[in-house]
């Protein structure tokens, strides 16, 4: 199931025949987002979308009072057949109260790297959950497989490493006395003895840090056959966006082949990186 991250309501008329699902950010309960709709616009969304999955980005930090706050925005949409992304566990078990559990996807970035921890997971009754994008795509595929490929997996985007529910940039511009407009979509962290820039983003519910470099897994997405294959629109305009989309969909029903999909990528002049893709960590545990 091909899924994208919806940006502009109108783009549904293009998504209609290119994908089968649209994440849907939300004002209240997303981290970050190109953008975010509140409730009545994502009931509008809701009734706009046809045949295609619709799945609400719920990613944020959870307090207490947020899931207080969840709960009545689930209340309010549980008679739809919407489907919950979400990285805090306590999302789960409120799902589990209200006896939809089977819709959430569990998202915990770079915790889950075996096949042992997602069949756990998966036998909490969730709809699926995601591996972490930091080990090799040989061990992606391995976990995969054995767990009758019930994946959530982010195959295109750029890939957050780092979230803090602390407003960093806040706490240096007062440390450095400085007044500056944050622009998230423009906003970037370098290290001193690095080129490299790491976007950077800021928003009431914390700062969170991405690579510098755009993922893409369209030569082995065949191979890891997740459940959910998510392209992720943050920091690219629509326009790229919906090329890349076209792409993958393309050539996921085989109306191009592998090489002329990657040349159609390569010509978007995007900055893209194998990461974790073909080596592992260099961090191990002592012996």
């Amino acid at each position: 199931m091909l899924v994208v991250s919806l940006k502009e309501m109108d783009e549904l008329n293009q998504l209609y025949t290119l994908c089968d699902g649209i994440v849907v950010y939300t004002s209240d309960f997303s981290s970050f987002y190109n953008k975010a709709y509140n409730l009545e616009e994502i009931k509008e969304i809701y009734s706009k979308k046809k045949n295609l999955r619709m799945i609400l980005d719920i990613e944020q930090m959870m307090e207490n009072k947020d899931i207080i706050k969840l709960s009545g925005f689930i209340d309010s949409l549980i008679d739809l057949d919407i489907y919950y992304l979400y990285s805090d566990l306590g999302v789960h078990q409120l799902l589990k109260e209200k006896g939809i559990e089977n819709r959430g996807i569990y998202n915990p970035s770079t915790l889950i790297t075996n096949e042992y921890d997602l069949a756990f997971y998966l036998n909490q009754n969730m709809d699926s959950a995601s591996v972490s994008l930091e080990i090799p795509v040989e061990d992606i595929i391995r976990i995969s497989k054995a767990n009758k490929y019930n994946v959530w997996f982010k195959s295109f985007g750029y890939h957050q490493m780092f979230h803090s529910k602390r407003h960093l940039i806040d706490l240096y511009l007062k440390h450095k006395n400085l007044n500056v407009n944050l622009d998230n979509s423009n906003s970037y962290l370098r290290e001193q003895k690095r080129e490299d820039k790491y976007h950077i983003y800021q928003s009431d519910k914390g700062t969170l840090l991405f690579r510098s470099y755009v993922i893409n897994y369209l030569d082995s997405i065949k191979v890891i056959k997740p459940k959910y294959i998510y392209l992720d629109n943050i920091f690219q305009d629509s326009n790229t966006f919906i090329k890349v989309v076209k792409i993958y969909s393309n050539y996921l029903k085989e109306e191009l082949d592998l090489d002329s999909a990657q040349n159609e990528i390569n010509s978007l002049g995007l900055d893209i990186e194998d990461g974790f893709k073909f080596k592992d960590t260099v961090y191990q545990k002592e012996k």
